[in-house]
């Protein structure tokens, strides 16, 4: 039984890493958040914009998307797309 839980330790290790790998190689800023909108990961990408979009740092999701529906040319249209994809948990 060890070495059963051994090597399912193991193989889940290593599809983690797997996983993070492709994660980070993203060329999209992707932030993955919990379900309170904190920030739980983000990928590289998304880690050195270097302040490039001057969104808050700790923001929740909120504060960030509506800070960067105030730079679009239709804050209400972003808005009512960012809500589709919230309510739409197989987005």
């Amino acid at each position: 039984m060890a070495i059963s839980n051994k090597l399912a330790i193991r193989e889940a290790l290593r599809l983690g890493d797997i996983n993070r790998r492709g994660f980070d190689d993203a060329l999209d800023g992707i932030t993955l958040t919990s379900p309170r909108g904190s920030r739980a990961s983000e990928c590289r990408a998304a880690a050195a914009d270097d302040g490039l979009f001057e969104l808050p740092p700790d923001g929740t999701v909120d504060e960030v998307v509506n800070t960067l529906a105030g730079r679009t040319k239709d804050p209400q249209r972003f808005n009512a797309r960012m809500a589709e994809i919230v309510g739409d948990p197989d987005f």
